[in-house]
């Protein structure tokens, strides 16, 4: 355990940069940080962050702004809470990216219920070829499509997503 610096802290506190509070709590406490945690709570990506890399396990408190972005709750599902996040679901599906990931690293199966946004995006061979690699082979022309969904606009680079 580290030296604290309440000094310091109160510092630190004050300018509310939830960078250097993150950053104090998982370099300096090498731990949680109580007194910082309502303000890291509230924004997503330091949740993640503080939940991955200070708590390094599940954080109730912060899961209701985590899921607000399909990304970190699909991060936070893969890489925290090592399984599915059926809460989360209705957010992860509606971004085909997302949804793949999902589908390919933490539910490591077939997502029935995410193909039809997965399917008119460039996701949909990467989906194909994952369900191959377990062993699945689908009908590819089976999946339904919605006539009014428009190009995935959400892009992201799911090779670097398997790096997180």
């Amino acid at each position: 355990m580290a030296i604290r610096d309440p000094v310091k802290e109160r510092r630190l506190l004050a300018v509310k940069n939830l960078d250097v509070l993150l950053n104090y709590a998982r370099d300096t406490i090498k731990g949680r940080w109580p007194e910082a945690e309502p303000h890291i709570v509230k924004h997503p990506v330091n949740a993640y962050n503080y939940a991955r890399y200070v708590i390094k396990g599940r954080w109730p408190e912060a899961e209701p702004h985590i899921i607000q972005d399909p990304q970190l709750a699909a991060f936070y599902a893969s890489l925290i809470l090592k399984g599915r996040w059926p809460e989360a679901e209705p957010t992860i599906i509606k971004h085909p990216c997302w949804a793949f990931y999902y589908a390919a690293q933490v539910i490591k199966d077939r997502w029935p219920e995410a193909e039809q946004y997965i399917k008119r995006t460039p996701y949909w061979g990467n989906y194909v070829e994952f369900l191959e690699t377990i062993g699945l082979d689908i009908d590819v022309w089976s999946v339904e499509d919605e006539n009014d969904w428009e190009l995935d606009r959400l892009a992201c680079d799911v090779e670097d997503a398997w790096d997180v």
